[in-house]
C-alpha cells in the first residue's frame, strides 16, 4: 500500500508540473517573436515584396492604429497585420473534410508592431510547432509554409 502512495503522489505531482510548464511556457512557444532590422513602413514594404516573390498573396493588411485613433483612443500604437495565402496549401489542407476546421485560423498573420524604444517587431504564430498538433496532411502543409515563412523573413530579421 505504501508503494501505491508513492507512486500515486509521484504521478499527480508529475502532472502538476507538466501543466505548470504548460502554463508557463507554452503560450510563448506558441508565438514567435523577432526583432525586424528595417523600420516600420519598410517592414510591411519588405514583407509585401517577398509574400508576392515567394508565391504567395497578400490579402490584406489591417492598420490597427488607424482603427483605434478612428474610435478616439489617443496615441495608439502602430501595429499593423497582414493577411497572407498561398493558394496550393490552402487547398491542399481545405480538400480534407477532417482538416477545414483549420480554416478557423486561415489565413496565416503576420503582425508588425513598432514599441516606444523604436524597435519593430514582427510576430507570427509557430507553424512548426502548432502542426505537431495535426493531421499528416496538415503537418505537411504547415511544414511547407514554415519554410516559406522564413524565406519571406530571412532579409528582414535580426
Amino acid at each position: 500500500m505504501k508503494n501505491f502512495i508513492l507512486i500515486l503522489t509521484g504521478f499527480i505531482l508529475g502532472i502538476i508540473l507538466i501543466a505548470v510548464i504548460m502554463f508557463v511556457f507554452f503560450p510563448s512557444m506558441m508565438i514567435e517573436t523577432s526583432e525586424s532590422s528595417l523600420g516600420y513602413e519598410e517592414t510591411i514594404a519588405a514583407i509585401d515584396n517577398n509574400t508576392i516573390d515567394h508565391g504567395w498573396a497578400v490579402l490584406k493588411v489591417w492598420d490597427m492604429k488607424r482603427r483605434m485613433d478612428n474610435a478616439g483612443y489617443e496615441e495608439s500604437p502602430r501595429v499593423s497585420i497582414i493577411e497572407l495565402c498561398q493558394a496550393d496549401y490552402t487547398h491542399r489542407i481545405l480538400q480534407e473534410e477532417n482538416d477545414r476546421f483549420i480554416s478557423s485560423i486561415m489565413p496565416y498573420r503576420i503582425a508588425i508592431y513598432e514599441n516606444s524604444d523604436g524597435k519593430v517587431y514582427i510576430s507570427r504564430m509557430n507553424l512548426g510547432l502548432m502542426s505537431k498538433f495535426f493531421s499528416s496532411n496538415v503537418k505537411e502543409v504547415m511544414g511547407e509554409a514554415v519554410i516559406d515563412n522564413k524565406n519571406i523573413l530571412k532579409e528582414i530579421l535580426n
